[in-house]
């Protein structure tokens, strides 16, 4: 499968589009054939730094496509062993790309437990831009802040990712939304 791998952290001379073995789902896992993946702020971070994580890698967290098993059109959810908490990760939480093959591949090994049918109504891009984003901003207003009708929301860098759904969640809620960007000095 073609694939875009890592073999340097932070030289952008040592990432490429190359051919590699499929990944080999483990149990209770299933292959998807990506369809779309998308550019998530987490997976700038780790190209640029690396996190100590080990090379050759290939990065990518959200994407969106087809399960072999079934041939479902699925989203894929990239935080792994979440556990049952709404509002924090459990111990063993990981995310898809960073230890494990990630999204900028033709195929993904993922637990079935993190697939989930992608709406009809979505666009393949739009499915694979959804879940980190979407996730990340209504567990922090509804699982944690508990974000109710009427009240008011600020949200600041509000052309993020995560804060774009914040928006957009809290005007369905009929929360009046405040937004606000800060320059931090950093690109």
């Amino acid at each position: 499968m073609r694939a875009a791998v890592v073999h340097s952290w932070g030289a952008a001379d040592q990432l490429g589009v190359e051919t590699v073995p499929d990944p080999v789902p483990k149990d209770g896992e299933v292959l998807v054939k990506l369809r779309a993946s998308s550019l998530n702020w987490h997976d700038v971070i780790i190209r640029q730094t690396g996190r100590g994580l080990i090379t050759p890698s290939i990065l990518g967290m959200d994407g969106a496509g087809m399960r072999l098993d079934t041939g479902d059109d699925t989203i894929i959810y990239p935080c792994l062993q979440w556990g049952i908490d709404e509002t924090a990760p459990a111990k063993d939480y990981s995310i898809l790309g960073d230890s494990t093959g990630g999204t900028y591949a033709d195929l993904v090994s993922v637990p079935t437990e993190n697939l989930f049918c992608k709406p009809k109504h979505l666009s393949w891009e739009e499915a694979a831009a959804l879940p980190c984003a979407g996730l990340t901003a209504y567990r922090a207003m509804f699982s944690r802040a508990d974000v109710k009708r009427g009240e008011t929301l600020l949200v600041l860098g509000a052309g993020s990712g995560v804060s774009t759904f914040a928006v957009e969640f809290g005007v369905a809620a009929g929360v009046r939304v405040l937004g606000g960007w800060c320059r931090t000095g950093q690109a």
